[in-house]
């Protein structure tokens, strides 16, 4: 039988992912049997495993295609002449254009995170990478002079991923959610946050005594 090439095998990869990711958004992790994997991916055992030996193994390459697409993402942002619109974009693809489905598993991968240090370490890998690139993209603008002086880029950017956490649990919870209404929500804090009109910064101490 004549060998793979390194394309063939990517997208054989990418194939059993995609077909796990379908099982597990159904039936969710832990009553998705692998032979219930081969046969959504039509692909025998032994070829399954060749590629992915558990399914720890599959929530891990699902989370590494992940990383990349985001990396990707980003990187082209970070390109744009105009990075505020190219943010925009992104933001739209991840919670208004992409299908429900994929908040449902990411809300499954969350979980499993709990009970598993591997996946947990890998999903604080690409947390840190996103906030990493928000940060970036962030500085451009202020380099541009789109940024109020003073403003707490770190802080701004702290809210930006809380917000989206609970974009992504609250899609993946209710199939009524107003993912353009929640959209605007989160680029209206990113504007007002690059304006110097929000003060995420300020401690609970800071706070109480304004209170």
């Amino acid at each position: 039988m004549p060998r793979l090439t390194d394309d063939q095998q990517g997208e054989r990869r990418a194939h059993i992912l995609s077909a796990a990711c379908r099982c597990f958004t159904r039936d969710g992790f832990h009553r998705t049997s692998m032979q219930a994997i081969c046969k959504e991916a039509g692909v025998s055992p032994g070829k399954l495993y060749l590629y992915f030996p558990s399914k720890e193994a599959l929530i891990a390459g699902m989370i590494e295609a992940d990383r990349t697409e985001l990396a990707a993402a980003f990187s082209m942002a970070a390109r744009s002449s105009d990075v505020l619109t190219a943010m925009t974009a992104v933001g739209r693809r991840y919670f208004v254009d992409e299908p429900r489905t994929k908040s449902m598993l990411t809300l499954q991968i969350w979980a499993e995170s709990a009970r598993d240090p591997v996946i947990r370490a890998l999903c604080i890998g690409i947390e840190r990478e996103v906030r990493q690139n928000l940060m970036f993209l962030c500085e451009t603008l202020r380099d541009q002079g789109r940024v109020a002086p003073d403003v707490d880029i770190d802080a701004v950017v702290d809210v930006l991923m809380l917000m989206s956490d609970g974009i992504f649990k609250s899609r993946a919870l209710d199939p009524t959610f107003d993912c353009e209404r929640a959209m605007a929500s989160l680029l209206g804090v990113l504007a007002s946050g690059l304006a110097g009109h929000l003060n995420p910064g300020r401690t609970i101490t800071e706070v109480e005594q304004i209170a």
